[in-house]
C-alpha cells in the first residue's frame, strides 16, 4: 500500500476541503448503465440520444421538486432528520471553551470542539455535517 499516496486510500488523510461522504462511483456507473442502449448507435446519434436522456431526467427532477419548500433536497433533509434522532441517544459532557465529550452506551467518547466544528471521528470535517452526536 505505500506505492499509493495516503490521501486517496484512507480517511485519515482524506481532504476536509470537499464535503462529500460518497468516495465510490455509484453516479458514475448508475449513469453508464442507464445509457447503455444508446452505446451501440453512431457518435452523433448516440450523442444527440444521451442529451435528450439527460434533459428528460432533469426535467423529471424539477417537476418532482416543484413543491418541495425548505433549504435542503429530500435526499439531504432525510439524512439530518435521521441524525436528528439519533442524537437523543448521546449525551455532551461539558469539556470547556466549546468542546464536549460525548458518549453513548454502545460507543467510547467522541471529541467535539463546537469553536472549530471538528470531531475526533471527523465526520464533520469531512462531510460538512454535524454527526448525530452533534445535535445535542
Amino acid at each position: 500500500m505505500n506505492k499509493w499516496p495516503k490521501e486517496s486510500w484512507t480517511k485519515a488523510y482524506f481532504s476536509t476541503d470537499p464535503k462529500v461522504d460518497n468516495v465510490c462511483n455509484n453516479t458514475c456507473e448508475s449513469f453508464n448503465s442507464s445509457i447503455n442502449k444508446y452505446r451501440a448507435k453512431p457518435v452523433l446519434t448516440m450523442a444527440e440520444e444521451i442529451r435528450c436522456y439527460i434533459m428528460r431526467t432533469m426535467s423529471a427532477n424539477k417537476v418532482k421538486l416543484a413543491n418541495k419548500t425548505g433549504l435542503l433536497c429530500p435526499m439531504q433533509q432525510a439524512r439530518l432528520d435521521k441524525l436528528k434522532r439519533e442524537s437523543n441517544q448521546w449525551t455532551p459532557i461539558f469539556a470547556g471553551e466549546g468542546r464536549f465529550q460525548v458518549a453513548n452506551n454502545w460507543r467510547t467518547h467522541v471529541d467535539v470542539d463546537m469553536d472549530a466544528q471538528t470531531c475526533t471521528c471527523r465526520m464533520w470535517q469531512l462531510i460538512g455535517i454535524l454527526s448525530c452526536y452533534s445535535h445535542f
